[in-house]
């Protein structure tokens, strides 16, 4: 079983009736909402998600596991910002870790996971990288 499968992994203990899975997911929503009330981001607990399998890197393997990061991320927040009609651009305000977390939740009403904000704390977040992130997510594969 994949470590960094969050789902999975309580819907298989729950299948088994081994003991009873509280929703991790439901409470870290519940914490991220926080930040619209003034809440830190950088405060926020992520013990619960694994580290990424590679530090950040362009090259080879790590470099292919990044580029699916940042697609990945930048479709949600491509998504989002159609959805509550603003622009994808918007995440360029405050172009840090605590600024894109914090526009994610309070303009986008787009709550990170554990997992993504484990991964954005390694990633070189800057204006320059989340245009990389913006333009790769255009991409249809």
């Amino acid at each position: 079983m994949d470590a960094h499968d969050e789902l999975l992994s309580q819907i298989l203990i729950r299948m088994s009736g081994d003991r009873k899975v509280t929703n991790g997911c439901s409470a870290a929503r519940g914490l991220d909402r926080g930040l619209q009330g003034g809440m830190a981001a950088a405060a926020l607990p992520t013990a619960m998600a694994a580290p990424p399998r590679f530090p950040y890197s362009e090259a080879k393997e790590a470099g292919t596991y990044w580029f699916w990061f940042r697609r990945a991320i930048g479709r949600r927040v491509r998504a989002r910002a159609i959805l509550v009609d603003s622009s994808p651009d918007v995440i360029l305000r405050e172009p840090t870790f605590e600024g894109l977390r914090k526009t994610c939740a309070e303009v986008l009403g787009l709550f990170l996971s554990e997992a993504e904000v484990v991964h954005l704390q390694h990633s070189p977040v800057s204006a320059q990288w989340l245009r990389q992130v913006l333009s790769e997510s255009e991409k249809v594969s």
